[in-house]
């Protein structure tokens, strides 16, 4: 299963990845694994805290907000790698850069969060 997370991720994150590949079973199947566990986490949140639950609202949201963070990272990825050919870098260090820049971010803050 993380085999295909990490896939996910690395070819999620690719500048050169047609937006056509966030429509793959892989990628729905990433963000079902994702719902999964940010609704336990919520559960247990709303469980500690005695805080109102909401799962059909909370569901929707997280759904949306991963929907539109795969496009946007992509988006972000294929920005980086231009802005950076459009600087002067040759292709091959414009597409290292923008690897590095994204993958460092993303991985590093959010999967550690």
């Amino acid at each position: 299963m993380f085999d295909v997370l990490y896939k996910v991720f690395l070819e999620t994150t690719d500048p050169k990845t047609d937006y056509e590949r966030l429509q793959s079973l892989d990628v729905a199947f990433s963000i079902l694994v994702h719902l999964f566990f940010y609704m336990f986490v919520y559960s247990l949140f709303v469980l500690l805290f005695d805080l109102p639950y909401r799962p059909i609202s909370m569901l929707f949201i997280l759904a949306i907000t991963m929907v539109v963070g795969y496009y946007s990272r992509l988006q972000r990825s294929k920005s980086i790698y231009t802005i950076l050919k459009n600087m002067g870098y040759t292709e091959k260090e414009s597409y290292n850069k923008t690897m590095s820049t994204i993958r460092n971010g993303y991985f590093t803050w959010y999967f550690l969060g």
